[in-house]
């Protein structure tokens, strides 16, 4: 997809080119990390990550636990650590 494609698609949610065109620019400031007037597959991934769900505390602790419990038994033992 290239800017006149983006820009064509924004038309069929804001009124005049002239916003459209102002929006697709916002979105490329925004994504195209590495400025070459695409949105490669990493850009992308990285505009669609939630830190929020990514850092929550809840998945922190579980990591940190996965870390000692080294057999997966829900446990830690001595000998794990």
């Amino acid at each position: 997809m290239d800017y006149k494609d983006l820009v064509n698609g924004y038309l069929k949610v804001f009124p005049t080119k002239e916003i459209a065109q102002q929006k697709v620019k916002e979105f490329m400031d925004k994504l195209d990390f590495n400025n070459n007037g695409t949105i490669d597959y990493s850009e992308f991934l990285i505009a669609n990550i939630d830190l929020k769900k990514l850092l929550n505390n809840e998945k922190l602790q579980r990591e940190a636990f996965d870390l000692f419990d080294l057999d997966k038994s829900g446990t830690i033992t001595i000998d794990e650590i």
